[in-house]
């Protein structure tokens, strides 16, 4: 079983091709005060900064030398679809968990050696870089567990196959939340019971391991622990929706701390959104009472989005007031009506309004008249064209010049050119033509 997962990709593709930011700190994700970090390059992963965190947070760990970018899915789209064409020119079946990860499980490879193992993935590591430019590692072992957790491992740009006979004593000394399964509340019930590695789980008899994790995961989790994992590679149909939920200790009895939790669940289903590479179109919101009751309500946008400010602002929008509904225990965020075709909306800031109002619908604030110069048209990290200079992105804008660095994935480190910014021969150009 093979598991290959494309190193830092958000970052990577930004960084083939954009190549000036090669071997620099990348953050990918959202630019404004409730950004999150979608992708970090490993020069950014060096000052702590990582995927989900808070955008604020990760450029004060990096520093000034961090280049912040906006997402650009149609990009990554392309670029996933042509490594997973090219794996499955090796091997015809592929089991895809994103847009960055897959399982395999070559016939090729039936009683194969370790030796022959490494040379095949050496093989296909070597293809991925030749055919896309991108960085694959890839793990190896009995079952599609060993193979993921190999994968990780051997990041960044490595492999490694792990041998039938070490595959357990591997598998037993990593902590418990490296088993596939085990999310931070599990992790958390487990460690307050002793169990802090792979191995202390395994060790538990089974119905004890059922009575922690319920009888439905426990037992599955427990196999898993103990290294039988005989789970095909199948391909896998699209998902219908994504979504995150979380249970609270304590019951949320106002509606400041429900907004609270309504965009962590937003955000945390957010990345999944991302991941799974589409735009949604409808926001869900499911509220679990104390009493174990269920609300759930759901809005539906004129157009899929894949924006976090505007579907924040759709989940909030949902939100019941627990005075009036009574306390509430879990909140939940699924997207649904999802799509590869994306429509930013006309008027965005109306629909990512009321983020935190208690109404939503209540009179807006008066625009107060500007004094200072206004912004540039031209923002970073958008996709330009220049009949002269050719195809670049915007480094930065202000007080009527922008500064583009001009450059593509074939061309290596593009010179920055300085323009008026009402320059009618700089237009915005398809995020495609940086694959050139």
């Amino acid at each position: 079983m093979l598991h290959l997962d494309l190193d830092a990709f958000f970052a990577s593709a930004e960084q083939l091709t954009r190549p000036t930011l090669r071997g620099r700190p990348v953050l990918v994700g959202g630019l404004g005060a409730r950004g999150v970090v979608a992708g970090a390059s490993y020069e950014a992963r060096i000052y702590g900064a990582r995927s989900a965190m808070p955008m604020s947070r990760a450029r004060r760990l990096v520093g000034p030398s961090a280049v912040v970018l906006p997402p650009r899915g149609v990009v990554y789209r392309e670029l996933s679809e042509a490594v997973f064409e090219t794996l499955r020119s090796r091997m015809p079946v592929l089991e895809t968990l994103s847009m960055d990860e897959a399982f395999a499980e070559p016939a090729e490879l039936a009683g194969a050696s370790v030796a022959d193992v490494e040379r095949f993935c050496a093989g296909l590591r070597e293809t991925v870089l030749d055919r896309t430019g991108l960085v694959a590692s890839i793990g190896a072992g009995s079952g599609k567990q060993i193979a993921k957790i190999g994968s990780g491992l051997a990041k960044p740009d490595g492999m490694l196959v792990v041998r039938p006979d070490e595959e357990r004593a591997l598998l037993h000394g990593l902590p418990v939340r490296k088993l596939w399964g085990i999310g931070p509340v599990a992790e958390d019930r487990l460690r307050r019971l002793g169990i802090d590695t792979i191995g202390d789980f395994a060790a538990l008899p089974v119905a004890e391991a059922a009575s922690i994790l319920g009888t439905t995961v426990g037992p599955g989790l427990h196999r898993l622990a103990n290294g039988i994992d005989d789970r095909p590679v199948a391909e896998r149909a699209e998902a219908k929706q994504v979504s995150a939920e979380t249970t609270f200790a304590t019951d949320i009895v106002t509606m400041s701390d429900l907004r609270r939790a309504v965009a962590g669940s937003v955000v945390a289903a957010h990345t999944r959104l991302r991941k799974d590479g589409r735009a949604a179109r409808t926001v869900v919101l499911k509220l679990r009472k104390a009493d174990m009751s269920i609300l759930t309500r759901s809005s539906t946008l004129p157009y899929a989005t894949e924006d976090l400010p505007t579907l924040t602002g759709a989940a909030q929008r949902l939100a019941l007031d627990p005075i009036e509904v009574g306390p509430i225990r879990l909140v939940g965020v699924g997207f649904a009506g999802l799509s590869t075709i994306r429509q930013d909306s006309l008027f965005p800031e109306l629909d990512r309004a009321a983020e935190g109002d208690d109404d939503a619908s209540g009179p807006r604030p008066v625009l107060q008249q500007r004094t200072e110069e206004p912004r540039s048209r031209w923002h970073p990290g958008t996709d330009v064209s220049h009949p002269e200079f050719g195809h670049g992105w915007v480094q930065g804008a202000g007080h009527g010049r922008v500064t583009v660095r001009f450059e593509t994935r074939t061309t290596g480190p593009g010179p920055a050119r300085t323009l008026d910014e009402d320059d009618a021969a700089l237009v915005v150009a398809d995020p495609l033509a940086s694959l050139a």
